[in-house]
Order: structure tokens, then sequence, then C-alpha cells
């Protein structure tokens, strides 16, 4: 589970090639389906995404 500002964003699910990112909240849709080289990387862009968006 990814969380920004406590607020549950997303989930970095484990794949072959790094983590797919699932959007549990609507801003952060344009990140849904994205494979990231870690958990690490799919955490900082849904932070700045969910940021932006405000």
């Amino acid at each position: 589970m990814i969380e920004v500002e406590d607020e549950a964003v997303g989930l970095a699910v484990e794949d072959a090639g790094g983590v797919v990112f699932h959007a549990v909240h609507p801003v952060l849709q344009s990140l849904h389906g994205i494979v990231f080289a870690d958990i690490v990387e799919a955490q900082q862009a849904a932070v700045r995404a969910f940021r932006n968006a405000a």
C-alpha cells in the first residue's frame, strides 16, 4: 500500500520487471499500470503526482 499524507493512493505489486502501480485514488489514475524499478520509485512518483494535483 502506498500512502501520501496519510491517504491511501495506490498499491505497488511486484512483477518480473519491477513493481506495478495500481491507483486507488482518482488523481493518480495517470500512474495506473506503470511499472517502476522498485517501491521507492513508485512512492516518489505517487507523492509528486498527488502534490501536483492539489
